[in-house]
């Protein structure tokens, strides 16, 4: 688990947002899944309450970032109606 992907790998990205949607979600499934285990093995109600919380936050992250993925697109076809230049 962990952060998938080399950071690095946005400097030259292009278009850069859709890089950086495509690199953070599966950051943030990790993160529901780590939290996962936590509510599902955990016996410390404080981590339990801060593991739902995050299942919580990075859900509604992950549906913010697919919204704003979906309009870079668009944006960029708006630009670029014809994808072969």
């Amino acid at each position: 688990m962990g952060m998938d992907g080399d950071p690095s790998m946005l400097e030259d990205a292009d278009p850069f947002d859709t890089a950086f949607i495509e690199m953070m979600i599966p950051h943030h499934e990790g993160a529901i899944a780590m939290a996962q285990v936590e509510l599902d093995k955990g016996s410390d109600p404080e981590l339990k309450a801060l593991a739902q919380d995050i299942i919580e936050a990075q859900k509604a992250r992950d549906r913010r970032d697919a919204r704003a993925d979906q309009l870079n697109r668009i944006a960029v076809m708006l630009r670029d109606p014809d994808p072969s230049g």
